[in-house]
C-alpha cells in the first residue's frame, strides 16, 4: 500500500522549553507509525481530515475524526491512520497557571472543536513549525507563547461546551428551586421536587447537587435559616412560632440547626441583632 509522510520536527530544543517536537503527517494508507514519544511527555494530536487511531501502552483505543483534539500524558503505543492529515506536538509541561486549571490536569483530554477555534489552532501549529525549522534568535520563547496560546484556546473551548451544558441542567431543575423558594414553609417530599423538573429522583438529587453545590435538603433549609433571620429581627414571633411558619415538626432541630449555621441560637441571635 503506497504511503506519504510530510512531516517537519526539530530536535534538541531547550528542556524548559515547552514544545519538544513538532510536525503535520498525511498519510493516505492505514498502518501509520510506532509512536516515539517518551512517556513523560506530553503529546496534543489535532486531526485536520481523515481519522487517527490511537492505541496507548495501557490497550485503551481511541478514534480521533475532523476536528478533534487530543492532548494525552500516558505512553501511546500506536497510531493507526484513515487517510489522516493531522498536527502533533510533543511537549515536556505546561506552566502552573495551566497545571492548576481543572481541565489540564486530567490524564486524556479529547474535544471536538468547532471551526473558528480549529481555524485559529491550524496558524498557531504552522507558526509553531515555522520557529522550529528556522530556529531564530528567540525561537524558545515565541514556542512557549504560541502553545500557551493553543491551550488558552483548548481551555476557552472545553469552559464554553461545559457551560452551556451547565445552563442547561440549571434550566432543568429551576421548578425546583423556584418552588423552594415561594412555598418553603411546606415540608415535599423530594419525589415532589423531582416531579416539578419531569426527572427521576436519582437524577433530580445527582444534578441538583452537582450543579448547586449542595443537597436540595440543604438548600431548601438554607432558605428557611435565612427567613428565620429575618423574622427574628423584624417580627415578634416566638422561635415555636416561626419554626412552625418554617415547615419545622420540632423546634429543637429547627433551634440546633441555626446554631450549627449561625454559631448562635435563635434566642441569642435576636437578643444580639434585634
Amino acid at each position: 500500500m503506497k504511503k506519504t509522510i510530510h512531516a517537519t520536527h526539530a530536535e534538541g530544543t531547550p528542556k524548559n522549553c515547552y514544545v519538544h517536537t513538532a510536525g503535520t503527517c498525511s498519510i493516505p494508507g492505514y498502518i501509520r507509525r510506532i509512536s516515539t514519544a517518551p512517556a513523560t511527555e506530553g503529546r496534543l494530536i489535532f486531526v485536520k481530515n481523515g481519522k487517527l487511531k490511537i492505541e496507548q501502552q495501557n490497550g485503551d483505543n481511541i478514534t480521533l475524526k475532523p476536528g478533534d483534539l487530543l492532548i494525552i500524558k500516558n505512553k501511546i503505543k500506536y497510531l493507526s491512520s484513515y487517510d489522516c492529515e493531522d498536527y502533533v506536538v510533543d511537549f515536556n509541561g505546561v506552566t502552573q497557571k495551566f497545571s492548576d486549571m481543572p481541565l489540564f490536569s486530567q490524564q486524556i483530554i479529547h474535544l471536538n472543536l468547532n471551526s473558528s477555534t480549529q481555524e485559529k489552532l491550524l496558524v498557531l501549529f504552522d507558526s509553531i513549525i515555522n520557529e522550529l525549522q528556522l530556529m531564530e534568535f528567540g525561537y524558545e520563547f515565541a514556542l512557549n507563547v504560541k502553545f500557551e496560546q493553543i491551550l488558552l484556546l483548548i481551555y476557552r473551548a472545553y469552559y464554553q461546551e461545559n457551560q452551556i451544558t451547565d445552563n442547561l441542567n440549571i434550566a432543568k431543575i429551576r421548578p425546583a428551586i423556584l418552588e423552594m423558594h415561594n412555598n418553603y414553609s411546606q415540608t415535599m417530599p423530594l419525589k415532589y421536587y423531582a416531579e416539578k423538573c419531569n426527572m427521576s429522583l436519582s437524577s433530580f438529587q445527582h444534578t441538583f447537587t452537582k450543579f448547586m453545590n449542595i443537597t436540595p435538603i440543604q438548600y431548601l433549609n438554607k432558605i428557611k435559616l435565612e427567613t428565620a433571620m429575618f423574622l427574628l429581627r423584624e417580627s415578634d414571633l416566638t422561635v415555636n412560632e416561626i419554626s412552625n411558619n418554617l415547615g419545622f415538626s420540632d423546634s429543637a432541630y429547627f433551634s440546633n440547626l441555626f446554631k450549627k449555621k449561625y454559631g448562635l441560637s435563635p434566642t441569642s441571635y435576636r437578643e444580639k441583632y434585634r
